[in-house]
C-alpha cells in the first residue's frame, strides 16, 4: 500500500491531486500534502469598532448594576 502512496501526483494543467486508476480514491486526500500554503490565504479580519462599543457598555451596564443592587 505505500507504494500506491507514493503514486499520487499532482498534475500541473488543472492543479487536481489524483490517485493511480487502479487506487483508492481516498489516496488523492492525503492530509500530510503542503497544501494549504499554495491554495488558502489567511487573513485576520478585526472586529468592528461598534462590537468594542457594543462590550464597552455591556461592561458599564454591568458596573452600574452591580452598585446600584449592592448598595442598600
Amino acid at each position: 500500500m505505500s507504494n500506491a502512496r507514493r503514486e499520487v501526483d499532482r498534475t500541473e494543467d488543472d492543479g487536481a491531486i489524483r490517485a493511480p486508476d487502479n487506487a483508492s480514491p481516498a489516496l488523492a486526500s492525503q492530509p500530510d500534502l503542503l497544501l494549504d500554503e499554495s491554495y488558502n490565504t489567511y487573513q485576520a479580519t478585526p472586529a468592528p469598532w461598534w462590537i468594542g462599543v457594543l462590550w464597552l457598555c455591556f461592561f458599564v451596564f454591568a458596573f452600574v448594576y452591580l452598585i446600584t443592587n449592592l448598595l442598600p
